[in-house]
């Protein structure tokens, strides 16, 4: 017996008839893309940090030479 569109028991499939799913995981999907291109974005800028320090504690700048 079918009872409004479906069998007894049968579950929906949330999101996926309604087309909400795909598009709200894309957009986490986006979000995290430009999370990760943001954090990208700052590594140069630390290892340019941390070699400045490493240089400094071993004397490889010409203000830390005798």
């Amino acid at each position: 017996m079918v009872l409004f569109g479906r069998r007894p028991g049968a579950l929906p499939q949330a999101g996926i008839t309604t087309g909400l799913w795909p598009s709200r995981r894309g957009a986490e999907l986006d979000a995290e893309a430009a999370q990760m291109e943001a954090v990208r974005s700052l590594l140069p800028r630390f290892e340019a940090k941390i070699q400045r320090v490493l240089d400094r504690v071993w004397g490889n700048t010409p203000e830390a030479k005798p």
